[in-house]
């Protein structure tokens, strides 16, 4: 903290300046060097494994809040639990991360006490953060951090209260491509337009949906996917075979038609 002050006057060698005669007083708090999510000794990891934290056991039950702080060159995640009676969460179970750096997602595949959420999406909209999803998969709960550009990540949990902490830092890096977003749908994979047979599809969704693979007018196949219920669901699907060239797979909901453009070699 500096302290800046301006004097009216003059004093003799030797004099202390009454307070009285001393100027308005600016505080200047000055930025910490090294933001919170670069500062210390953990690694980032550019694909794959980040890390399990958490502890042996934990009595997070519920997945409260998902907030986001920017910093100069990062910025941070911070996962909020609760217990099963609605007080904050003292410690986090084993929780998974892994960096997915085609689609550029943080996974973090939450423990299995984790079981209910209070939310299902979050806007972000950062330069390197852009949203979140926590989607109900076959293995439990999983919360997933969109990317808006390639980066590196590293993870730690806090206990009292129990919480997850995701840094994130931008790293020099072809974009490989982007999940293509919907209202009611997300697809993951595919994320370049280049495929070939069988096609996979594979996302997540809240809404029932029918898929269908397209060449010009013509409806090649039809597959229909079910989502149970809040949050979002996770779905893979498969097209064995079709034209080649240019192909599109359209998802329809009762709401919204997405469609993803191929070229199937």
């Amino acid at each position: 903290m500096v302290l800046l002050a301006a004097c009216t006057g003059s004093a003799a060698p030797g004099t202390t300046v009454p307070p009285s005669t001393v100027g308005p007083t600016m505080t200047v708090t000055q930025p910490p060097a090294v933001p919170p999510c670069l500062d210390g000794e953990r690694a980032f990891t550019d694909d794959g494994l980040v890390g399990v934290v958490g502890e042996a056991t934990g009595d997070a039950v519920i997945l409260t809040a998902v907030s986001w702080t920017s910093f100069p060159d990062c910025e941070s995640i911070v996962v909020d639990f609760a217990t099963d009676q609605a007080a904050p969460a003292v410690a986090l179970g084993p929780t998974q991360i892994r960096l997915l750096p085609g689609p550029n997602i943080v996974r973090i595949e939450l423990p299995d006490s984790v079981v209910d959420t209070a939310l299902a999406d979050v806007l972000f909209e950062g330069t390197i953060v852009s949203r979140a999803y926590v989607v109900s998969g076959a293995g439990g709960l999983f919360l997933d951090i969109h990317l808006a550009a390639p980066a590196s990540a590293r993870a730690f949990a806090l206990s009292s209260p129990g919480r997850l902490i995701i840094d994130v830092r931008q790293r020099p890096a072809e974009d490989p491509g982007a999940p293509t977003l919907g209202r009611d749908v997300v697809v993951l994979d595919p994320w370049e337009p280049e495929t070939g047979y069988p096609i996979t599809i594979a996302g997540y969704l809240r809404k029932d949906a029918v898929a269908r693979l397209e060449n010009g007018d013509d409806v090649i196949e039809q597959v229909t996917v079910e989502a149970p219920g809040y949050p979002w669901t996770e779905f893979s699907l498969r097209f064995a075979e079709g034209p080649l060239g240019v192909v599109r797979v359209k998802l329809e909901t009762a709401d919204e038609i997405l469609e993803v453009p191929l070229v199937a070699r």
